[in-house]
């Protein structure tokens, strides 16, 4: 035993005698003359006894050598003894000490663990190197890294199977329009039931098959196919065509001025982003697990021969439509745009949007002009390499660049090369 107070060991007389442990009490402990006094008389290995290691951390930050003192996590382990001491007599043992193992596990029962009766098989998986080096990559110059979005036509294909069955439910959110009546009556010549959803300020179920709901409204969704209640559907078909015309220009919302500019603004998210995002919310809360077919219908969405006009709010429910199958499994999404013009002949669209449903979906964004079928791609696109010596971009000291990013080293690089650029022009 080594004193505290003098920090040597302890002998016989100062441990018999009362006023050394009067001392012990009142007097400073030499804790480090103790350490020093342990590592230069032993070989050992110390361990500490305690609720924590507090004294473990101050030997080795004193005079003891780390690899000696050996310290145990008796806060994570409160409560559980026998890891505790397993933990400590595990670190004893990796630190050189001899361990009496049969003394430890003295009065433990053992049980027999029956092995399997067939042989172990072993089988190799590694994969071997060829002694064959493969061709190298082709290296394309700089010229050709780019690549440009680009239409292309794409028949769909009448043969696949029909992804459509008479025991599906049909959800069609449209409002009192051409090509919504247009739908309606394709369904009915093919005598398939279905429920309308049309946009309002209230909510109000007309009859079994007609809803007015408000297309903001996380409520009024979750009212809905409560409504519908638990029908029994092999799987949900959904044609979603709020953002189909110019109802909304030319309803309640007038274009007169900034603020009402902004109305429209926000009417055009209601009655698509928004009401993507509470429709799919509520069906997988309500339908969880039915398979999903949604066709979002739009016009003004996607560019495709250079003269469409474009209405950037409502390519806003492009992103869900890309995001839903995602995050979904059982959902199937594709965004369908239309020209305006194709609206004076909704019976020929009408058939086209059913049988895009019917082919199962194949493409998540297509865009219907005239008689022909878009689709988006990308190729690639070679720029020439610019005049000057490094062949970069092309500029002078009379420019204005504007360059968009983070405060990453490459922000910093670029103004730097473009001036150089300029310079050597």
């Amino acid at each position: 035993m080594i004193s505290s107070v003098t920090g040597r060991w302890l002998d016989e007389a100062q441990a018999r005698d009362p006023e050394y442990w009067v001392q012990q009490v009142r007097a400073c402990v030499d804790f480090c003359g103790a350490v020093k006094t342990l590592k230069t008389d032993t070989a050992g290995v110390a361990l500490e006894l305690g609720p924590n290691d507090t004294l473990a951390t101050l030997a080795a930050l004193n005079a003891m050598d780390a690899e000696r003192v050996v310290r145990t996590d008796s806060r994570s382990l409160y409560g559980r003894p026998g890891c505790l001491i397993g933990q400590a007599l595990a670190s004893l043992w990796s630190s050189g000490c001899d361990i009496d193992w049969e003394a430890y596990h003295s009065g433990s029962r053992r049980q027999k663990v029956p092995l399997p009766t067939y042989p172990f098989q072993r089988r190799r998986h590694w994969l071997d190197v060829s002694a064959e080096e493969p061709p190298a990559p082709e290296r394309r110059s700089i010229e050709r890294w780019a690549y440009e979005p680009v239409w292309k036509q794409k028949n769909l294909h009448a043969g696949r199977e029909n992804a459509c069955s008479a025991s599906d439910m049909w959800l069609l959110f449209a409002d009192r329009t051409r090509i919504g009546q247009a739908l309606l009556d394709a369904l009915d010549s093919r005598q398939q039931p279905y429920i309308v959803i049309a946009s309002g300020d209230v909510y109000l179920r007309e009859c079994e098959s007609r809803y007015i709901i408000r297309p903001d409204s996380e409520l009024d969704y979750r009212l809905l196919l409560a409504d519908i209640g638990d029908r029994e559907c092999s799987s949900i078909q959904i044609v979603h065509a709020w953002g189909v015309g110019e109802e909304q220009r030319r309803g309640s919302v007038a274009v007169d001025g900034p603020e009402s500019s902004s109305r429209l603004q926000w009417e055009y998210l209601r009655r698509g982003i928004y009401s993507l995002f509470y429709l799919s919310q509520a069906l997988e809360v309500r339908k969880k697990g039915t398979p999903v077919q949604l066709l979002v219908l739009s016009t003004e969405v996607h560019r495709v021969l250079g003269k469409e006009r474009l209405c950037p709010e409502k390519a806003a429910v492009l992103g869900v439509c890309k995001v839903l199958p995602q995050e979904i499994k059982h959902f199937n999404c594709a965004s369908v745009d239309i020209e305006t013009a194709q609206l004076e002949v909704p019976e020929r669209i009408a058939g086209r949007i059913l049988a895009e449903l019917a082919a199962a979906l194949p493409d998540s964004s297509v865009a219907l002009r005239g008689d022909r079928r878009w689709v988006p791609d990308f190729q690639a696109v070679e720029f020439p390499r610019s005049a000057s010596k490094s062949g970069g971009i092309a500029a002078s000291s009379a420019d204005t660049v504007l360059i968009t990013g983070g405060w990453a080293a490459s922000a910093w690089n670029l103004p730097e090369h473009t001036l150089e650029l300029a310079s050597a022009g």
